[in-house]
């Protein structure tokens, strides 16, 4: 499965994106942005690999962002997934940092979201932004998530979006 963009595709990860996903996965600067709390080893990241079958059976959806000429850029998750309600969290990291800002992550965003609601036919997706990361809070809102009630003492928002 591929989902391509004009600048973007989306790809399940292969063996040779380890080095990669460990990068970023390990960088303690990205565990504020996720529920990370220790690195995850290259055995872990192959046996989760080896043992992934489907959306639907793990719950989750791993892609990596790469350029058209190939490069990395990043990685966009689906996960935390309900049967019973058809929704699913996402979860996004463009990286390196100089990749940022170039509208990459608004393609890759877009284009997940189309492939949630068409092909895994979700009925809606969730975000968890911190309350200070002001650029991942317009993301979302410009792909057309919108703020849900939480709790006020969480140390993120929580936006929504609903298959149209």
């Amino acid at each position: 499965m591929r989902l391509i963009g004009q600048r973007v595709i989306l790809r399940p990860p292969g063996a040779a994106d380890d080095d990669f996903i460990l990068s970023c996965e390990n960088n303690r600067d990205h565990w504020a942005f996720s529920q990370r709390t220790e690195a995850l080893s290259a055995s872990d990241l192959r046996e989760f690999r080896n043992n992934t079958r489907d959306f639907f059976s793990d719950g989750q959806l791993r892609l990596l962002i790469t350029l058209h000429d190939n490069r990395r850029a990043g990685i966009v998750d689906l996960f935390a997934y309900l049967p019973e309600e058809r929704h699913a969290e996402v979860g996004m990291l463009v990286f390196p940092a100089e990749l940022r800002r170039l509208g990459l992550a608004s393609e890759s965003l877009n284009l997940l979201c189309q492939y949630a609601f068409s092909v895994l036919q979700l009925s809606a997706l969730q975000a968890r932004v911190q309350h200070d990361n002001h650029a991942s809070r317009m993301l979302f809102i410009k792909s057309g998530f919108e703020p849900a009630p939480t709790n006020d003492s969480q140390p993120f928002i929580q936006l929504q979006k609903l298959s149209s």
